[in-house]
């Protein structure tokens, strides 16, 4: 949900639908990204980065991420209609 919110700001004038997209592209790669055991990448996951790359690659994760982007998604829309159906 933060990095919808990160895209979301990022370009507001971006669909919902091409934030979701980017978002969960943005999610999984990170997620594969733990599969790779690269010298350079440990260094960085050693650094306060490790939160957002991670330490471990696990397949509930990228359920996780789904589900969070979805959600993200669905509140995104909520608000815009509300927004919408208040100032017209």
């Amino acid at each position: 949900m933060m990095m919808y919110g990160i895209f979301a700001l990022l370009f507001p004038e971006a669909r919902v639908k091409s934030l979701l997209i980017a978002t969960l592209l943005f999610s999984y790669l990170i997620e594969c990204s733990q599969l790779l055991d690269y010298d350079w990448l440990n260094t960085l996951r050693a650094t306060p980065l490790r939160y957002l790359l991670g330490q471990g690659f696990v397949w509930s994760d990228l359920l996780c991420y789904s589900t969070g982007c979805i959600l993200a998604c669905s509140l995104d829309v909520m608000m815009l209609k509300r927004r919408h159906d208040i100032y017209g």
